[in-house]
């Protein structure tokens, strides 16, 4: 269950408000230290359905473009910084103002 909550990108919390448990009672339940019942598996098995993993060539294509993304920035500030430049924080156009 927890490998499955982690690729979905959920937190405890999320699921098992979602489950009808508190956070603790669902940290329990995947340590073991408190009973899985019918109703709590058929609802977890629900909750799976509900929310399939997201397809791992897709997640694995978005990691490759955010470590290129976080590469390039890191090298355009290391030319900013030999020009003697700061780089500066600009706004995205979704933030700017009309």
């Amino acid at each position: 269950m927890e490998r499955a909550r982690l690729a979905r990108r959920f937190t405890q919390h999320a699921v098992a408000e979602q489950l009808g448990i508190t956070q603790p009672h669902y940290s329990k339940i995947v340590r073991g230290t408190a009973a899985l019942t019918n109703g709590m598996h058929d609802a977890i098995d629900a909750w799976l359905n509900q929310y399939p993993p997201p397809p791992v060539q897709r997640a694995d294509e978005l990691m490759r473009l955010t470590r290129r993304i976080e590469r390039d920035v890191a090298k355009l500030n290391r030319l900013l910084a030999q020009e003697g430049r700061r780089p500066q924080r600009r706004a995205l156009a979704s933030e700017e103002g009309p």
